[in-house]
Protein backbone atom coordinates (compact mmCIF):
# COMPACT_ATOMS: atom_id res chain seq x y z
CA UNK A 1 0.00 0.00 0.00
CA UNK A 2 2.92 2.37 0.99
CA UNK A 3 4.46 1.60 -2.51
CA UNK A 4 1.48 2.75 -4.25
CA UNK A 5 1.08 5.75 -2.41
CA UNK A 6 4.54 6.74 -2.83
CA UNK A 7 4.34 6.32 -6.35
CA UNK A 8 1.22 8.55 -6.42
CA UNK A 9 2.81 11.04 -4.49
CA UNK A 10 6.03 11.61 -6.66
CA UNK A 11 3.48 12.63 -9.70
CA UNK A 12 1.97 15.54 -7.36
CA UNK A 13 3.19 19.14 -8.04
CA UNK A 14 4.87 19.70 -4.97
CA UNK A 15 6.10 17.49 -2.52
CA UNK A 16 3.78 15.66 0.15
CA UNK A 17 3.91 12.86 2.52
CA UNK A 18 0.81 10.84 2.51
CA UNK A 19 -0.12 8.59 5.37
CA UNK A 20 -2.51 5.61 4.83
CA UNK A 21 -4.28 4.02 7.81
CA UNK A 22 -6.82 1.40 6.98
CA UNK A 23 -9.69 0.91 9.66
CA UNK A 24 -11.18 -2.34 10.12
CA UNK A 25 -14.95 -1.69 9.34
CA UNK A 26 -17.12 -2.71 6.28
CA UNK A 27 -18.39 1.16 5.56
CA UNK A 28 -17.21 1.26 1.91
CA UNK A 29 -15.59 5.04 2.16
CA UNK A 30 -12.38 6.80 2.21
CA UNK A 31 -11.45 9.98 3.80
CA UNK A 32 -9.27 12.91 3.22
CA UNK A 33 -7.96 14.33 6.98
CA UNK A 34 -5.81 17.82 7.20
CA UNK A 35 -1.34 16.98 7.34
CA UNK A 36 -1.75 14.82 4.42
CA UNK A 37 -3.59 11.45 5.83
CA UNK A 38 -6.01 8.69 4.14
CA UNK A 39 -8.25 6.62 5.66
CA UNK A 40 -9.55 3.88 4.08
CA UNK A 41 -12.16 1.40 5.37
CA UNK A 42 -12.03 -2.23 4.82
CA UNK A 43 -15.32 -2.11 2.95
CA UNK A 44 -13.34 -0.20 0.51
CA UNK A 45 -10.91 -2.69 -0.29
CA UNK A 46 -13.19 -5.39 -0.53
CA UNK A 47 -15.60 -3.68 -2.93
CA UNK A 48 -12.96 -2.77 -4.91
CA UNK A 49 -11.97 -6.67 -4.70
CA UNK A 50 -15.43 -7.36 -6.67
CA UNK A 51 -14.40 -5.56 -9.67
CA UNK A 52 -12.96 -7.83 -12.76
CA UNK A 53 -9.67 -9.58 -12.46
CA UNK A 54 -6.86 -6.61 -11.74
CA UNK A 55 -9.30 -3.95 -11.61
CA UNK A 56 -9.46 -3.58 -8.34
CA UNK A 57 -6.18 -2.76 -7.74
CA UNK A 58 -6.37 0.49 -10.20
CA UNK A 59 -9.76 1.52 -9.04
CA UNK A 60 -7.80 1.23 -5.23
CA UNK A 61 -5.10 3.57 -6.68
CA UNK A 62 -7.73 5.73 -8.01
CA UNK A 63 -9.42 6.50 -4.68
CA UNK A 64 -6.10 7.17 -3.19
CA UNK A 65 -5.47 9.69 -5.91
CA UNK A 66 -8.55 11.13 -5.34
CA UNK A 67 -7.79 11.36 -1.99
CA UNK A 68 -4.68 13.12 -2.14
CA UNK A 69 -6.87 15.66 -4.66
CA UNK A 70 -8.66 16.59 -1.39
CA UNK A 71 -5.63 17.23 0.29
CA UNK A 72 -2.99 18.95 -2.26
CA UNK A 73 -6.41 21.24 -3.08
CA UNK A 74 -7.32 21.89 0.86
CA UNK A 75 -10.73 21.00 -0.05
CA UNK A 76 -13.84 22.03 1.93
CA UNK A 77 -14.62 18.34 3.30
CA UNK A 78 -10.92 18.21 4.79
CA UNK A 79 -11.15 21.71 6.34
CA UNK A 80 -14.41 20.97 7.80
CA UNK A 81 -12.99 17.44 9.22
CA UNK A 82 -10.52 19.83 10.63
CA UNK A 83 -12.98 22.56 12.39
CA UNK A 84 -14.63 19.12 13.76
CA UNK A 85 -11.46 18.66 16.41
CA UNK A 86 -8.92 16.36 16.73
CA UNK A 87 -11.15 14.43 19.16
CA UNK A 88 -12.79 12.87 16.14
CA UNK A 89 -9.19 12.40 13.90
CA UNK A 90 -7.69 10.32 16.70
CA UNK A 91 -10.70 8.28 17.35
CA UNK A 92 -10.68 7.28 13.53
CA UNK A 93 -6.99 6.46 13.68
CA UNK A 94 -7.03 4.66 16.94
CA UNK A 95 -10.03 2.75 15.60
CA UNK A 96 -12.97 4.41 17.04
CA UNK A 97 -14.40 4.30 13.93
CA UNK A 98 -18.40 4.92 14.84
CA UNK A 99 -17.56 7.88 16.69
CA UNK A 100 -15.49 8.87 13.64
CA UNK A 101 -18.31 8.49 10.62
CA UNK A 102 -20.74 10.02 13.07
CA UNK A 103 -19.04 13.31 13.15
CA UNK A 104 -17.27 13.31 9.79
CA UNK A 105 -20.85 12.31 8.26
CA UNK A 106 -22.20 15.54 9.96
CA UNK A 107 -19.33 18.04 8.52
CA UNK A 108 -20.04 16.73 5.37
CA UNK A 109 -24.00 17.48 5.55
CA UNK A 110 -22.84 21.15 6.38
CA UNK A 111 -21.42 21.73 3.26
CA UNK A 112 -23.63 22.95 0.46
CA UNK A 113 -24.12 20.59 -2.31
CA UNK A 114 -22.61 23.06 -4.72
CA UNK A 115 -19.24 22.91 -3.10
CA UNK A 116 -19.19 19.38 -2.55
CA UNK A 117 -19.75 19.00 -5.88
CA UNK A 118 -16.83 21.40 -6.91
CA UNK A 119 -14.65 19.67 -4.74
CA UNK A 120 -15.34 16.34 -5.99
CA UNK A 121 -14.60 17.28 -9.68
CA UNK A 122 -11.61 19.15 -8.94
CA UNK A 123 -10.16 15.91 -6.72
CA UNK A 124 -11.87 13.63 -9.92
CA UNK A 125 -9.09 15.54 -11.93
CA UNK A 126 -6.48 15.24 -9.80
CA UNK A 127 -6.99 11.70 -9.81
CA UNK A 128 -7.26 11.46 -13.33
CA UNK A 129 -4.03 13.38 -13.69
CA UNK A 130 -2.04 11.49 -11.29
CA UNK A 131 -2.66 8.24 -12.53
CA UNK A 132 -2.53 9.35 -16.09
CA UNK A 133 1.14 10.74 -14.71
CA UNK A 134 2.07 7.32 -13.46
CA UNK A 135 1.14 4.89 -16.16
CA UNK A 136 -2.09 3.31 -14.36
CA UNK A 137 -5.39 2.83 -15.88
CA UNK A 138 -8.02 5.05 -14.76
CA UNK A 139 -11.12 3.12 -16.05
CA UNK A 140 -11.44 1.01 -12.77
CA UNK A 141 -12.06 4.09 -10.61
CA UNK A 142 -14.95 5.01 -12.71
CA UNK A 143 -16.13 1.80 -12.36
CA UNK A 144 -16.28 1.75 -8.90
CA UNK A 145 -17.56 5.03 -8.29
CA UNK A 146 -20.55 3.69 -10.45
CA UNK A 147 -21.05 0.82 -7.88
CA UNK A 148 -21.18 3.30 -5.49
CA UNK A 149 -23.78 5.48 -7.28
CA UNK A 150 -26.01 2.13 -7.62
CA UNK A 151 -25.63 0.82 -3.87
CA UNK A 152 -26.53 4.21 -2.61
CA UNK A 153 -29.66 3.13 -1.61
CA UNK A 154 -27.89 0.06 0.05
CA UNK A 155 -30.83 -0.75 3.33
CA UNK A 156 -27.88 -1.38 5.47
CA UNK A 157 -25.81 1.82 4.64
CA UNK A 158 -22.60 -0.29 4.21
CA UNK A 159 -21.88 2.08 1.22
CA UNK A 160 -21.42 5.21 3.81
CA UNK A 161 -20.10 8.51 2.66
CA UNK A 162 -18.61 7.42 -0.70
CA UNK A 163 -22.36 7.02 -2.00
CA UNK A 164 -23.36 10.84 -1.33
CA UNK A 165 -20.30 11.87 -3.55
CA UNK A 166 -22.23 13.89 -6.13
CA UNK A 167 -21.75 13.46 -10.15
CA UNK A 168 -23.60 9.97 -10.94
CA UNK A 169 -23.22 8.49 -14.25
CA UNK A 170 -21.35 12.36 -15.98
CA UNK A 171 -18.77 11.80 -13.44
CA UNK A 172 -17.87 8.31 -13.95
CA UNK A 173 -17.98 9.44 -17.87
CA UNK A 174 -15.59 11.78 -17.31
CA UNK A 175 -12.97 9.85 -15.51
CA UNK A 176 -13.21 7.45 -18.64
CA UNK A 177 -13.10 9.90 -21.15
CA UNK A 178 -9.61 11.44 -19.40
CA UNK A 179 -8.03 8.61 -18.36
CA UNK A 180 -5.07 7.45 -20.52
CA UNK A 181 -2.80 5.17 -18.29
CA UNK A 182 -2.82 1.94 -19.47
CA UNK A 183 -0.45 -0.20 -16.92
CA UNK A 184 -1.16 -1.88 -13.37
CA UNK A 185 -1.24 -0.18 -9.81
CA UNK A 186 0.67 -3.03 -8.63
CA UNK A 187 1.67 -6.70 -9.04
CA UNK A 188 -0.80 -9.71 -8.20
CA UNK A 189 0.97 -10.19 -5.23
CA UNK A 190 0.68 -6.88 -3.73
CA UNK A 191 -2.81 -7.04 -4.59
CA UNK A 192 -3.33 -9.77 -2.71
CA UNK A 193 -1.51 -8.62 0.35
CA UNK A 194 -3.82 -5.71 0.51
CA UNK A 195 -6.61 -8.02 0.23
CA UNK A 196 -5.40 -9.51 3.50
CA UNK A 197 -4.61 -6.59 5.39
CA UNK A 198 -7.14 -6.76 8.07
CA UNK A 199 -7.20 -10.34 8.77
CA UNK A 200 -6.04 -10.85 11.98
Amino acid sequence: LAQVVDRLARELDRPLKITVTVINSRMVNALALPGGRIVLFRGLIEEAAKLTGHDGAEALAGILAHEMGHIVRRDALALTIENAGLAMIASLIVGDAAGGILIAGLGHSMLSAAHVREAERRADATAVALLNRAGIRGLPLAELLGRATKNSASPDGAWGLLSTHPGGTARTAEIARTATGHGTAMDAAAWAAIRRICVQ
